[in-house]
């Protein structure tokens, strides 16, 4: 691995090293192997990023899941793994498929580059390698992966009100808003008929709102049914144990334990005070 110091702009390099310091430090997690490889990551990477580490695929699958880091770092082949490779178990799982991945190998050849693309991963790396190339992209999948949350976050806000259709996305959108609205009474309703409804598998559903969003199908659908239920007890549109009904809760106790979560006044307080 060659180091920073022999890149040939240097002035990339300052403006690379101050960007990461005045960004929110991300977590990367590197599964490989090589310890000696995982070792020289951590020193060149820790001082911008928190570096967790996996010698073994299985450790890093659970480790993902665990963590849900910003980022991923792993090989093409990785022991310790029964069937399916690291890297298309990562993206086939509901918790870690939104997480990028960079594919870092010494395979240098088409056919490794076309399976790495091919399993999921979302940028591919020989080694030896540039470090400061690394944190470019490294820097750019996950400043991708977070503008687009924010930018479907603040777009939709989890209001009531038409989404305005301009766009592939918020056409979806609308019709995720739409099938929720139709099912908001209906406690049984979850991610398998939510899914079932759009026309969509679960795994699928939850990729695309995890991408859009930031949230998985049935967090998504808990925090509508919650903003509704702040909406009518603004109000007045009924008691607490009414309201939780009408947004498809039948525990009032856990209705009002999520409540409280998202709006940080338990459901009667929210009521009394007429929080807006």
């Amino acid at each position: 691995m060659e180091p920073l110091t022999n890149f040939k702009h240097p002035e990339f390099s300052l403006a690379m090293h101050q960007s990461m310091q005045a960004k929110h430090r991300y977590t990367i997690l590197v599964i490989y192997e090589d310890g000696h490889l995982r070792e020289k990551l951590r020193a060149c990477l820790g001082a911008s990023h928190t570096i967790l580490e996996a010698p073994r695929g299985n450790e890093g699958l659970q480790l993902a899941a665990q963590t849900l880091p910003d980022l991923i770092m792993t090989d093409l082949s990785i022991s310790d793994l029964q069937g399916e490779s690291l890297c298309f178990q990562l993206k086939d799982n509901e918790k870690t498929s939104h997480i990028p991945i960079i594919i870092l190998t010494d395979r240098d050849d088409s056919h490794s580059r076309m399976q790495g693309f091919y399993l999921g991963a979302d940028d591919f790396m020989t080694i030896p390698f540039q470090l400061l190339e690394l944190q470019i992209r490294i820097q750019n999948l996950i400043q991708t992966r977070k503008v687009l949350e924010e930018k479907f976050r603040r777009h939709i806000a989890i209001e009531f009100s038409p989404v305005e259709a301009q766009s592939e996305d918020e056409l979806f959108l609308k019709q995720v808003m739409k099938v929720i609205e139709e099912n908001m009474a209906n406690p049984m309703f979850g991610s398998l008929e939510f899914a079932r409804q759009l026309g969509l598998s679960q795994t699928r559903l939850y990729r695309k709102l995890i991408m859009l969003t930031g949230y998985s199908s049935n967090d998504f659908i808990r925090r509508i049914r919650l903003k509704r239920a702040a909406d009518l007890l603004h109000k007045h549109a009924g008691n607490v144990s009414e309201v939780a009904y009408r947004v498809g809760f039948n525990s009032l106790s856990y209705f009002a334990k999520c409540f409280k979560q998202l709006h940080q006044y338990s459901p009667r307080e929210y009521a009394r005070q007429g929080c807006p």
